[in-house]
C-alpha cells in the first residue's frame, strides 16, 4: 500500500503533487547550502509523500525515477516543476529499473530539455565526483553517506586507507579531503574501477591509490590469511572502509545477511593496525541497528580484537528524510569502531 494523503477531502491533482515537490525542496533548502553541495536527493519516494517518485541533482542537471504505476503519473507534472522552480534545462528520466516490471510498466530513458552525454565532473563541498547518469548504478551515484563522510575528519590524516565496496571511490575521495596519504580501491565493477581512476586523477591523488577490481569478499578473505598466518606482520591499514550493496533483499535474508557483515569485518579486523579504525555501513533496512552492531560485536571477537564504539550514524537526513510513520525510510546505518589487539 502507498499513501499519499491521510485526509479524504485531498483532491490528488497537479496542484497536489507539486504542493509535495515544493515542501520537499523547501526542507532541503532551509537544511544545504545548494551552492555548496551540488550533489543531493531533491525528492525522495515516500520519505517526501510522493511514493516510487525519486529526483536527484548533480549540479546543472537532474534524474528522475518513477519506480512504480502511480509514480509513472507524476513524471511529467515534475518534469514541469524543476524545470520552472530550478530553471534546470537537463532532466534524465531514467525509468530503466527492473523493478518497474513488476507492475506491468515499460522500461526506457530519455532527455527533458539538453541532454548530457557521458561521464559528468561534478564538484560538491570541496570533493570531484564522476557521474555517470545514462549508465551508472541507481541514478549514477550515492548521495546518502555525507555524515559518514564528514567523521572521517581527524581519523585519517596521515593514514592508509582500504575501501572496500568502493564504487567510484566516493570515501577514498573524502578521506584524502581529511589528510589520508594513500587509499586501496576495491570493487568488483570494472567500470567503477574505471571512473574511480577518472575521479583520483580529477582531485590530483590519482598516484595516491591503488586500484583493483576484484570481488570483495574475496579480497578481504585472500589478504587477511596472510596477516593471520603471519602474526608478527604489521597488518597495513589504519582505516577501512566497508559500504557494501544491501545484502538482505528481503526478510528471508536477513540470516545469510548477517553471516555476510559479519564476515567482512572478521577480515577487515585482521587488516587493520592496532588503534585503526573499521567503518562497517549497511544499507539494508530489513537489518536492525541492534543486529548489525550484534554481528561486528561477534566478528571482533572472532579475529581476537576488541571494538570501540567511536561513532554510529545514518544517511543524510537533510535529504534523505527519516519519518516517523515508515520505519523502513531509516535504510542506511554505519558503525566506527577503534580496533585494539
Amino acid at each position: 500500500m502507498r499513501i499519499l494523503s491521510r485526509r479524504a477531502a485531498d483532491v490528488i491533482d497537479e496542484n497536489f503533487i507539486k504542493g509535495r515537490l515544493l515542501a520537499a525542496l523547501d526542507r532541503r533548502k532551509r537544511q544545504l547550502d545548494f551552492e555548496k553541495v551540488a550533489i543531493m536527493r531533491l525528492l525522495n519516494s515516500e520519505a517526501d509523500f510522493l511514493p516510487g517518485l525519486v529526483v536527484d541533482r548533480y549540479g546543472d542537471f537532474l534524474v528522475l525515477q518513477a519506480l512504480s504505476a502511480g509514480a509513472e503519473n507524476f513524471v511529467e507534472i515534475a518534469v514541469d516543476f524543476y524545470q520552472k522552480e530550478l530553471k534546470c534545462g537537463s532532466i534524465f528520466i531514467k525509468n530503466d529499473a527492473p523493478v518497474r516490471k513488476l507492475e506491468g510498466l515499460l522500461l526506457y530513458s530519455n532527455w527533458r530539455g539538453s541532454a548530457v552525454t557521458g561521464p559528468q565532473q561534478i564538484l560538491s563541498e570541496g570533493v570531484y565526483y564522476i557521474v555517470d547518469p545514462a549508465s551508472g548504478q541507481k541514478t549514477g551515484f550515492f548521495a546518502d553517506q555525507r555524515r559518514a563522510y564528514e567523521l572521517l575528519n581527524g581519523r585519517v590524516a596521515g593514514k592508509s586507507v582500504l575501501d572496500c565496496f568502493s564504487y567510484t571511490g566516493a570515501f577514498s575521495m573524502n578521506a584524502f579531503k581529511y589528510g589520508a596519504a594513500r587509499s586501496v580501491i576495491v570493487d568488483i565493477s570494472r567500470e567503477a574501477i574505471e571512473l574511480a581512476e577518472q575521479t583520483a586523477k580529477l582531485n590530483g591523488v590519482y598516484d595516491k591509490c591503488e586500484f583493483i577490481c576484484a570481488n570483495a569478499f574475496d579480497y578481504l578473505k585472500n589478504e587477511s590469511c596472510k596477516y593471520k598466518a603471519a602474526a608478527n606482520i604489521e597488518p597495513p591499514f589504519d582505516f577501512v572502509v566497508l559500504d557494501p550493496p544491501a545484502f538482505a533483499k528481503s526478510k528471508s535474508n536477513v540470516g545469510e545477511a548477517l553471516r555476510g557483515y559479519k564476515e567482512i569485518a572478521l577480515r577487515a579486523a585482521r587488516l587493520v593496525r592496532n588503534n585503526g579504525h573499521i567503518l562497517s555501513c549497511s544499507c539494508s533496512f530489513h537489518i536492525g541497528m541492534s543486529d548489525f552492531y550484534a554481528s561486528q560485536c561477534e566478528a571482533f571477537s572472532d579475529a581476537n580484537t576488541v571494538g570501540y564504539l567511536q561513532a554510529a550514524g545514518f544517511q543524510d537526513e537533510r535529504d534523505h528524510p527519516v519519518i516517523s510513520c515508515m520505519p523502513e525510510t531509516l535504510y542506511l546505518k554505519y558503525f566506527i569502531f577503534s580496533i585494539s589487539k
